[in-house]
């Protein structure tokens, strides 16, 4: 069974472990530089979910959600900014 649990001290080493394939590196970040983001995103006040996929307890992906912009994104684009 597929399930989403939180990225926390005791899964994020299993979660840095995880790849995508050569062809689909042009379309994603690393793991680890979302995870990054996603830290700077939390401490800037903005808004960054990061979550491992399982199937049962065995980690096969990642998967970040994020919203609105953090203090330090001064080139956010409106629709972050909710002007649009």
């Amino acid at each position: 069974m597929l399930k989403l649990d939180k990225i926390t001290g005791k899964n994020v080493w299993d979660i840095l472990k995880l790849s995508v394939t050569e062809e689909q590196k042009s379309f994603v970040a690393a793991n680890d530089i979302s995870i990054i983001e996603a830290y700077a995103a939390i401490t800037g006040n903005g808004y960054a979910f990061p979550f491992g996929i399982y199937e049962d307890d065995k980690p096969i992906g990642f998967l970040m959600v994020g919203f609105d912009t953090d203090d330090y994104w001064d080139d956010a684009p409106l629709y972050s900014q909710r002007q649009l």
